[in-house]
């Protein structure tokens, strides 16, 4: 019966530590997730505002008016398209790899906790 108790307690050890990893890893992924919400928010906020400041600055610098210095602007942001339409397999590229490595590391510390625990009983089991 001991015998039986104890395979229980293992085996309920190991899925409490595979749902606290998988936690730990969700937990992680949302914190990413969120400061790379964040980021992009923050860099709209500066692209908007630098984008008034400019279309202004640009109307006023070269005496076109406003109007002007906007489309000034809208010629910066079609340029700015162009050039990523046209690299967008390395832009593509980029990403993918970038996702990848988070993959990877996700996985290598997945291996190496699993390792880890392997050890950490084979250790306790001997004596």
């Amino acid at each position: 019966m001991k015998l039986f108790d104890d395979i229980y307690k293992m085996i309920t050890l190991r899925l409490e530590g595979a749902a606290y990893t998988a936690a730990d890893e969700v937990a992680r992924l949302i914190a990413k997730l969120a400061l790379v919400v964040l980021s992009v928010l923050m860099a709209f906020l500066i692209i908007l505002f630098l984008s008034v400041a400019l279309g202004f600055g640009f109307g006023r610098w070269f005496g076109i008016g406003e109007a002007g210095g906007f489309f000034v602007v809208l010629g910066i942001y079609v340029v700015v398209a162009l050039v990523s339409h046209l690299c967008r397999n390395k832009i593509r590229a980029f990403l993918h790899n970038m996702l990848a490595r988070e993959v990877l590391e996700i996985a290598d510390r997945h291996k190496s906790r699993k390792a880890d625990f392997a050890e950490k009983n084979n250790q306790e089991t001997q004596p």
